[in-house]
């Protein structure tokens, strides 16, 4: 595994495996680590680690793509920073993909937004182990902004993480299956709609603290289709289809939560309808070596 001290440039396509992102600082905008740009690069990392990145300044702490096509899989954060921007990532291309990674401890130390933003073209979340993120003026955990086509998320997990909210999905349409949110204590809400029309299918909400949702714009349309819940629905939405909230499931789930450093293996379990039927899944994120 390559081992990185300081911040790497591309505007070229680009294929980054098996390295090792460590201690890198930066006072230049557009990334702490990693800086790629170009409107036709390709740019796809892979079984890859940032340790204590950061930016101080407007910039992400990790990761910025500014390009045509951005893959991430397999690779882990911990401890990312940043001044004002994302506290991990920005990935603003015709073709964004998050898999299969962590994210622990970032933006504990003052980032003001997020610590992932995916935007410009379609966006796609698969499961990603979101814990520990903080937000002092967003959302702490992702936002999907500036009207992307199309969003999805699935098979994510969402722990730990405050600041004002955790999520915020701003695109005309969404749909987000099969995710969990546990021991989250934004001062607003979980989620906050910035626009559109957003549906969450077969959520997992447990132990969290204020509301499930927000909204920024009267428009805005939330539903929770097959949703479970330990507490009353609050908040603002338009439609909680087939969704059950009771105070009476809170002891019925474990999680096993790991951290970043260790391999990353996590079993969860997800409702698949209103009657409790209750779904295990495993997925390996990452293995430091």
């Amino acid at each position: 595994m390559t081992v990185f001290g300081s911040r790497q440039v591309f505007t070229t396509n680009n294929n980054i495996s098996f390295c090792t992102f460590l201690y890198i600082i930066s006072n230049i905008n557009q990334g702490g680590a990693i800086s790629i740009s170009g409107n036709s690069v390709v740019f796809e990392l892979k079984f890859s680690k940032f340790h204590h990145c950061s930016s101080m300044s407007y910039s992400c702490g990790s990761l910025y793509c500014l390009c045509h096509y951005v893959i991430i899989s397999k690779v882990c954060f911990y401890d990312s920073q940043s001044q004002n921007l994302c506290s991990v990532m920005l990935s603003q291309a015709s073709f964004n993909f998050l898999n299969e990674s962590s994210m622990d401890f970032c933006g504990q130390n003052g980032t003001k937004s997020c610590a992932w933003r995916q935007s410009a073209g379609q966006c796609y979340i698969d499961s990603l182990n979101c814990t520990r993120c903080y937000g002092i003026d967003r959302e702490s955990a992702g936002h999907f902004s500036y009207n992307p086509p199309k969003t999805e998320m699935k098979l994510s997990f969402f722990g730990s993480c405050g600041g004002v909210y955790v999520l915020g999905p701003y695109s005309p349409i969404s749909n987000h299956y099969d995710c969990i949110f546990y021991n989250n204590t934004p001062s607003i809400a979980l989620f906050v709609v910035w626009g559109g029309n957003h549906y969450i299918n077969h959520f997992l909400f447990i132990q969290n603290i204020k509301t499930i949702s927000s909204t920024g714009h009267a428009n805005s349309i939330i539903g929770f289709i097959k949703c479970i819940g330990d507490q009353p629905f609050v908040g603002v939405q338009n439609s909680l289809e087939g969704s059950t909230f009771t105070n009476q499931i809170v002891t019925e789930y474990q999680l096993y939560l790991h951290k970043c450093y260790h391999e990353m293996s996590i079993p969860m379990y997800l409702p698949r309808n209103p009657g409790f039927l209750l779904v295990l899944f495993n997925f390996c994120l990452c293995r430091f070596s």
